[in-house]
């Protein structure tokens, strides 16, 4: 495999494909692989499959959460069930790093679903910024319009003030 075939793969948005490529690979090409990506991956958008094909290669081919946390922007938006692929890259690479990447992401709040899927999986807890808790309240069934009570609204006072929020919230965090 070369990195022409690593770059091709990514923009075609084969997720398999991608996987496949570094399944097997001894850590050294692992981290050859990985250095070509962190180099070049922004000559390129990444959205969707691409940006999950992206997600897989950066957990399969770099060193740290440092640099996959890079790697993994704002600019790069995998799709909602990108979590599982990762996952799996990780597990077979016997990452360690994978819920301080979650933490890291989280932390710069890119791709929310995604994020809450690594945070689950790896029992990281979330973080309680209002940035967050806001992109959490979006993904609720009520739209967070209807829970403004006025201008000055925050979401910390409307979590406090509001039993239905706590309710939704709580169980949301269950699933």
């Amino acid at each position: 495999m070369t990195t022409t075939d690593l770059i091709t793969t990514l923009r075609r948005g084969d997720v398999a494909g991608t996987a496949a490529l570094f399944a097997g690979a001894d850590e050294a090409r692992r981290r050859t692989l990985g250095a070509e990506l962190a180099r070049r991956h922004r000559e390129f958008g990444w959205y969707g499959s691409t940006a999950t094909a992206l997600a897989v290669a950066v957990v399969a081919g770099l060193p740290d959460a440092a640099q996959a946390a890079t790697v993994l922007h704002r600019d790069v938006v995998p799709t909602a069930d990108a979590a599982g692929p990762v996952i799996a890259a990780a597990r077979e690479r016997r990452l360690t790093w994978l819920g301080d990447l979650a933490a890291r992401l989280a932390a710069g709040l890119t791709h929310y679903p995604f994020v809450t899927d690594l945070l689950r999986a790896e029992g990281v807890k979330p973080p309680g910024s209002e940035r967050f808790v806001r992109h959490w309240l979006g993904y609720l069934d009520r739209p967070v319009e209807a829970l403004r009570p006025s201008r000055s609204w925050t979401v910390s006072a409307t979590i406090r003030s509001c039993r239905y929020c706590l309710t939704v919230c709580c169980r949301r965090s269950e699933r």
